[in-house]
């Protein structure tokens, strides 16, 4: 099997799930795949180093040297409560985050990344208000504090 065919077999699929088709994993799918962006990762990988190579694939799967896709860098996963909404996000410094938009405390954190973001809106949708805005329901506080951490602002 070539690559391309392989590439292509991790393409579009018209029923597309909740959560990443890889075994037990829970995280949400990548737009346009059945699974989440770990495991398109680790396929890429594997497609590279156990089939025919094919150019064009390798170039539009380049990426810079020593770095990381977003979706896995380290940061904090933050829950910001504002009125009657908890925007669930991602930063790499909270307190500045904080600052640049209007809330009423942050009152959760997780280390994290955008993934895990992802992650906690997928589980989430239920409450969903507005893109990554969700009800302040009990349900969503009870994930917030069985999940993050109070937040120390310095």
């Amino acid at each position: 099997m070539t690559r391309r065919h392989l590439f292509d077999s991790l393409r579009d699929n018209p029923i597309e799930p909740d959560i990443c088709d890889w075994g037990d994993c829970e995280h949400p799918p990548v737009d346009g795949l059945r699974i989440c962006l770990n495991h398109a990762l680790r396929a890429v990988e594997w497609i590279r180093t156990n089939t025919v190579p094919d150019e064009r694939i390798d170039r539009a799967l380049q990426t810079r040297p020593n770095t990381a896709p977003a979706a896995f860098t380290l940061g904090w996963v933050y829950a910001m409560s504002f009125g009657d909404l908890v925007k669930i996000g991602f930063a790499q410094n909270v307190a500045r985050r904080a600052k640049a938009i209007p809330n009423d405390g942050v009152i959760g954190v997780v280390r994290g990344t955008m993934s895990d973001e992802k992650s906690a809106h997928a589980t989430l949708r239920a409450h969903r208000y507005q893109g990554e805005w969700f009800h302040k329901s009990p349900e969503v506080m009870a994930w917030i504090s069985e999940n993050m951490q109070r937040y120390r602002a310095a």
